[in-house]
C-alpha cells in the first residue's frame, strides 16, 4: 500500500473512502450494495464480514461472492 505520495486520485493509501458494504439486503448497515455493484461503483477492495461469518454455509456463501465478482 502507499505509493509516490504525489496526491494521484488513483494511488492506494491504505485509507478507506466512503464505503460500499457488500451485505444482503435487511442487514443492519447503513450503505450496503452487492459486491458487483460495488466494483462497478469503484471499489478497490471489498469487505465481507456476517454475510459470510454469520452464515449457516459460510463457505457457501464466499464461494457466492466470488462467483457473483467473476460475472
Amino acid at each position: 500500500m502507499g505509493g509516490s505520495g504525489n496526491g494521484s486520485p488513483h494511488e492506494k493509501t491504505g485509507r478507506p473512502s466512503p464505503a460500499i458494504i457488500a451485505t444482503p439486503s435487511g442487514d443492519d448497515q447503513v450503505r450496503t450494495a452487492t459486491a458487483a455493484a460495488a466494483i462497478e461503483a469503484g471499489a478497490d477492495y471489498i469487505v465481507v464480514g456476517r454475510p459470510i461469518t454469520a452464515a449457516p454455509n459460510p463457505r457457501a456463501a464466499a464461494q457466492a461472492v466470488l462467483e457473483e465478482l467473476s460475472g
